[in-house]
């Protein structure tokens, strides 16, 4: 009998360890499943932030590669600007010949020439380039208009000078380091027989203008 009862109490116990054990399980459990629940919000938080965050990352990335874009399309464009101005410098503010005849009065001063003679050419048109060809357009001659193309007038004149063969030498130079731009277009020499050390020399030389032509003919 007192076998008996102690089996009974052990298993009264064993029972008890066992169902406590139970209930124990149960509410961790239970309280895994509240803190998931409780938890889950803040996870889904967090995965959001993580796509903004990426999104934000890759967002700056972009504007980064941007930003460098146009700081070297802004260097291209100054340096186009510096190129520009430049040009400006070289050629002439008007397209008319007594402009070209005052640069080149210039060149000659301090040098022993003659001069015979100033006769100013008839200016040219050159057209540099068309914005229509450039989109390769066909484009009929008749049909083009100014504002198609971009052009320059060319300022020719022809001088006649007496000079010996160093003036004449110095004045080539003056015209090449001039600040203008001043292209030798034509030089002829003939010598003097009377005067074995001056030469008759006729030299046709053009300046440059991008400005247009007001009230005049085109020629």
């Amino acid at each position: 009998m007192i076998s008996q009862l102690k089996f009974m109490r052990l298993g009264t116990k064993i029972k008890e360890e066992y169902i406590y054990g139970g209930i124990i399980l149960i509410l961790i459990l239970l309280s895994f499943f509240l803190s998931f629940r409780m938890l889950l919000p803040k996870f889904k938080l967090y995965r959001a932030s993580f796509m903004e965050v990426t999104k934000k990352e890759e967002e700056l990335r972009v504007k980064k590669v941007t930003l460098s874009q146009i700081k070297r399309l802004r260097e291209e464009i100054r340096g186009v600007e510096d190129k520009y101005r430049g040009f400006m410098e070289k050629v002439i503010s008007r397209p008319e010949s007594l402009e070209a005849i005052k640069i080149i009065t210039e060149l000659i001063k301090g040098l022993e020439i003659e001069f015979y003679s100033f006769q100013p050419l008839p200016l040219k048109k050159i057209e540099l380039f068309s914005y229509k060809s450039d989109n390769k357009r066909l484009i009929k001659s008749s049909f083009k208009k100014e504002k198609d193309s971009f052009f320059i007038w060319e300022i020719p004149v022809a001088i006649k000078i007496k000079t010996n063969y160093a003036n004449l030498m110095n004045f080539i130079k003056r015209i090449e380091g001039a600040p203008k731009f001043v292209k030798i277009k034509d030089i002829r020499i003939d010598k003097d027989l009377t005067s074995p050390f001056a030469h008759d020399a006729r030299i046709t030389v053009s300046l440059f203008s991008l400005s247009p032509l007001e009230n005049r003919e085109e020629r």
